[in-house]
């Protein structure tokens, strides 16, 4: 009884609920680096029948080059303008496509792609000052959406992007939501190892890191920051 407890618990939080007004749009916050990655890990989109999932960058100074899937198999990817990775030949290249969407699709046979439940999209972006930068985004089936819109967005402060302080009120956040939606249980099991997490955090130790320390997964800690932002 009480795996089965915990499991219902841990399934709870990568897991998503029905979508409400506050599941509509994730801002993902991209901090200024001078790496061509702007991310700290690739963002997981879960993909659902009838409901398709838009990844903004209207919020920014950037604007998409090129994006690719690594399974198309099961989602279809458009945007608002002309890509040549899409095998348009003939764009022009000004440079203002700013959206792309995902549609789940019925799964094809696609000869010499092994079956899978789960693609990597990955997105090529230009600044205005011309440099180049790489977004990866997971895509993964799922019962449920998550959200439906992903809006990048960009940090000024890169300081304060990397807030030791900030990330554990990100996660403090995640924390609190994740309980008031009634995906966790106070003083179960889990509960105690996401304080212990924010503990270690709170001691200055790395997320993934603390996140091994605790012996909590990495879905889990990825449900625990959505919730948190």
């Amino acid at each position: 009884m009480k795996t089965f407890l915990i499991s219902s618990l841990v399934l709870g939080l990568i897991t998503l609920p029905v979508l409400s007004q506050t599941d509509i749009v994730r801002q993902i916050r991209v901090g200024n680096n001078e790496g061509q990655t702007r991310q700290v890990k690739p963002e997981t989109i879960y993909l659902s029948n009838g409901h398709g999932v838009t990844i903004s960058f209207l919020a920014t100074s950037e604007t998409i080059s090129q994006a690719w899937l690594d399974n198309p198999s099961f989602v279809v990817l458009n945007a608002d303008g002309c890509l040549q990775s899409f095998g348009e030949r003939n764009c022009n290249d000004e440079g203002d496509v700013k959206v792309l969407h995902l549609k789940r699709i019925n799964d094809l046979n696609i000869p010499g792609l092994p079956p899978s439940p789960q693609s990597l999209l990955t997105v090529i972006t230009q600044s205005q000052g011309g440099k180049g930068n790489v977004y990866l985004f997971k895509i993964v089936k799922s019962a449920k959406p998550s959200y439906l819109v992903f809006e990048i967005t960009e940090v000024e402060n890169q300081q304060e992007f990397n807030n030791p302080h900030q990330i554990v009120q990100t996660f403090r956040q995640g924390l609190l939501v994740a309980k008031q939606q009634k995906l966790l249980a106070d003083d179960s099991l889990l509960d105690g190892k996401i304080n212990s997490f924010l503990s270690y955090l709170s001691q200055g130790m790395s997320v993934e890191k603390a996140s091994i320390k605790a012996d909590i997964s990495p879905d889990v800690v990825n449900r625990l920051q959505e919730l948190g932002q």
